[in-house]
C-alpha cells in the first residue's frame, strides 16, 4: 500500500464507492484529514483505501474496498498491512467495528486473525492485540 500525502485520491475513491461508504460524502475528507490512511492498487488501478484512526489506548481500523475488487483478498492484505501501522505506531491494540449487517466485513475480521468481544449499537466489535515485541 501506498501511504497518502495528498487525500484527493483517497477522497475521491471513497465518493466513487457511493452507497457502499456509509459515511456522507460531504464528510469523508474531514474525517481521513484526522486519519493515517494509504491506498492499495492492483497495478495502476487503486482497489481500496486502508485508514488509522487512534482511539485513546487502541486503534481503530477502516477498509474500503471497490466492490469490484471484494472478496478477492484485498480487504485482508488492507487490514494485515494496517496491523503492521497500527504496531509501527506503537499501539498495543486494534479494535475494529463493523457494522453488524456486513457478514463479510465480520468473516474477514474473525479470519484477520480478530478475536469477537462484542455486539454494540449495532456494531460488531472485534479486537487483535498485539505483544510488544511482536
Amino acid at each position: 500500500m501506498q501511504a497518502i500525502e495528498d487525500f484527493d485520491l483517497a477522497v475521491s475513491t471513497l465518493k466513487d464507492m457511493g452507497d457502499d461508504v456509509k459515511v456522507p460524502s460531504d464528510r469523508i475528507g474531514g474525517i481521513l484529514r484526522s486519519m493515517d490512511c494509504w491506498v492499495m492498487y492492483d497495478g495502476d488501478t487503486v482497489v481500496g483505501v486502508g485508514a488509522l484512526q487512534i482511539v485513546e489506548n487502541h486503534t481503530a481500523p477502516h477498509v474500503y474496498v471497490k466492490r469490484e475488487f471484494r472478496r478477492s483478498g484485498y480487504g485482508k492484505k488492507i487490514i494485515n498491512e494496517l496491523n503492521e501501522q497500527a504496531k509501527n505506531l506503537g499501539s498495543s491494540a486494534m479494535v475494529g467495528y463493523t457494522p453488524d449487517w456486513n457478514e463479510a466485513a465480520k468473516q474477514m475480521m474473525l479470519d484477520s486473525g480478530y478475536k469477537y468481544l462484542r455486539t454494540e449499537s449495532d456494531l460488531f466489535i472485534t479486537i487483535k492485540e498485539f505483544d510488544n515485541g511482536s
